[in-house]
């Protein structure tokens, strides 16, 4: 996903710098858009979501159970302000490992 982002990004930039400032035409005014975007989504990936595969309990502030578009999913707050989410298909033995893991009773 990173790639995908890092690629829109640089051709944003490629087709932007042969336009000029003067004449832009609707094409141009989708590459800012689509830069604007890539540029967003590269913020969230590296400063706002944590993909890391192990987590201590004592890296845990908070836990959340977020639901969107049907799907349910946790997301646990990180102290560091990040946020790692968690998709579970939410059997009884994911949820029992996740509240003795973490100490939770409200999931």
């Amino acid at each position: 996903m990173k790639r995908f982002i890092i690629l829109n990004l640089i051709n944003a930039v490629i087709n932007l710098s042969k336009a000029q400032l003067a004449y832009l035409e609707i094409l141009d005014f989708i590459w800012v858009i689509i830069a604007i975007i890539s540029i967003t989504a590269m913020y969230i990936f590296l400063f706002k979501r944590s993909y890391t595969s192990e987590i201590l309990k004592s890296e845990v502030d908070s836990v959340k159970l977020k639901k969107s578009f049907g799907t349910e999913r946790i997301l646990i707050k990180l102290k560091s302000g990040k946020i790692r989410p968690l998709y579970l298909k939410k059997t009884t033995n994911e949820l029992e490992f996740l509240n003795e893991a973490l100490g939770i009773n409200n999931l």
